[in-house]
C-alpha cells in the first residue's frame, strides 16, 4: 500500500523573492502591446495558458479536450495531451516543470508526466466539472476546485483524495496554493474568497465584498495580499493579515476571468500597487504574462481569445505616451 505524503513545516517564506531584482525599466514607462505572431493552436477556443517554470514553453488548453505544448516564440507544437472527454478548463505545471495537471468538464483531474510522455494518474472524485487545479510546491499534493462546490486535495504518492474542503455554497471557480506554503485560497460563484489550511482542513478566513461571481483569486509572491476579479469586471485587493479590503476598481463592463501579479507589486501603498496592476488588468482576458518569479516571461505574451495563440511584445511608444489604452487591441 502506498504511503501518504506529509505536509512540510509551513515557514511562509518564498525563496523566489530573493531572485526579484525590481521591475524592468521598460515596464515603468507607459507602453502598449504589439502583436508579432499568430499560431493556429486548436480547433476550438483556448481556455487557458500556463507558463513552464524553467523553460520558454507554454501549454494551451482548449474546449477541444486537448492540451498542447509550444516553445516561444516559434510556435512548433512539441507535445499534445489527449485523454479528456470534455473541455479542459485549467492546466498547471508542478514546480520542477516535469509534470502537468489538467482539470476538465468531464469531472476528472489528470496528471501528465513529461518523462513518460503520457497521463499517469486520473482522479475522478469530483461529481461535476472541475474548474481549477494548483500544485503544492513539493509536487506531492494537488488542489482542485469544482462546480460541485468542493475543493479536493489529492496526494500524488498514495494516489488518493486526502481531504475534501466544504464551505462554499456555489461553484468553486479557482484554487491556488500559497507559494511555498500549505494555505489554499479559493474563489467562488457564491461571491466569497476563502483561505484554507490544507493540513487541518479548516477554513481560516472568508472575505466578503464582491457582489458577483468571483472568477479568480491569487496570492502575491509574499503571500500578504490576494487579488481577485469577478464576472462584472470588479477587481479587488485584500490584506491577508488584517482580513480587509485594500482597494477596488472597475475594469468592466466585461467579466474579468484571470489575474496575474507582477513580482514587485508589494504592499507599500495603494497608489503604486494600482499602477503596477493596470498593465495586467487591461490584458486580464488575454494572457498570463509572468513566470514563477513574477518576471515578464521573455517579453512574449500569449493571447487565447480564439482557437489561436497571438504573441505580443510590450513596447514603449515614441509618441503620445499618455494614452496607454490605445495600444491594446
Amino acid at each position: 500500500m502506498r504511503q501518504d505524503s506529509e505536509f512540510p513545516v509551513d515557514t511562509r517564506v518564498n525563496p523566489l523573492l530573493g531572485l526579484v531584482k525590481g521591475q524592468p525599466a521598460s515596464l515603468q514607462r507607459p507602453g502598449g502591446i504589439r502583436q508579432h505572431g499568430c499560431i493556429k493552436a486548436h480547433f476550438k477556443p483556448i481556455s487557458t495558458v500556463a507558463l513552464h517554470p524553467r523553460k520558454q514553453l507554454i501549454v494551451t488548453a482548449s474546449d477541444d479536450a486537448t492540451w498542447k505544448m509550444w516553445p516561444l516564440p516559434n510556435g512548433d507544437v512539441v507535445m499534445t495531451g489527449k485523454g479528456h472527454t470534455d473541455w479542459i478548463s485549467d492546466v498547471d505545471f508542478d514546480m520542477s516543470g516535469t509534470m502537468l495537471a489538467s482539470a476538465s468538464g468531464d469531472q476528472t483531474v489528470k496528471i501528465w508526466d513529461f518523462d513518460q510522455g503520457k497521463c499517469v494518474l486520473t482522479f475522478s472524485d469530483h461529481t461535476q466539472a472541475v474548474w481549477s487545479v494548483s500544485w503544492h510546491h513539493t509536487s506531492n499534493f494537488l488542489a482542485s476546485g469544482s462546480m460541485d462546490q468542493t475543493i479536493k486535495v489529492f496526494d500524488l504518492n498514495s494516489e488518493r483524495c486526502r481531504s475534501i474542503l466544504r464551505g462554499h455554497t456555489d461553484s468553486v471557480n479557482s484554487v491556488q496554493f500559497l507559494p511555498f506554503g500549505n494555505t489554499i485560497v479559493s474563489s467562488s460563484a457564491d461571491k466569497t474568497i476563502s483561505l484554507w489550511d490544507a493540513r487541518t482542513k479548516i477554513c481560516a478566513h472568508t472575505f466578503f465584498g464582491h457582489e458577483h461571481s468571483i472568477n479568480d483569486a491569487k496570492f502575491t509572491m509574499r503571500g500578504d495580499a490576494i487579488v481577485s476579479c469577478d464576472s462584472f469586471g470588479q477587481v479587488k485587493m485584500w490584506d491577508v493579515r488584517t482580513i480587509t479590503q485594500m482597494l477596488s476598481f472597475d475594469v468592466g463592463p466585461h467579466p474579468c476571468n484571470d489575474v496575474a501579479i507582477e513580482a514587485t507589486s508589494l504592499l507599500k501603498s495603494c497608489k503604486p500597487v494600482l499602477g503596477k496592476l493596470i498593465f495586467q488588468l487591461h490584458c486580464v482576458f488575454l494572457f498570463r504574462a509572468f513566470d514563477p518569479c513574477g518576471k515578464v516571461f521573455s517579453r512574449h505574451m500569449a493571447s487565447f481569445v480564439r482557437p489561436e495563440i497571438r504573441l505580443f511584445d510590450y513596447v514603449i511608444p515614441q509618441h503620445n505616451p499618455n494614452h496607454l489604452h490605445k495600444h491594446f487591441p
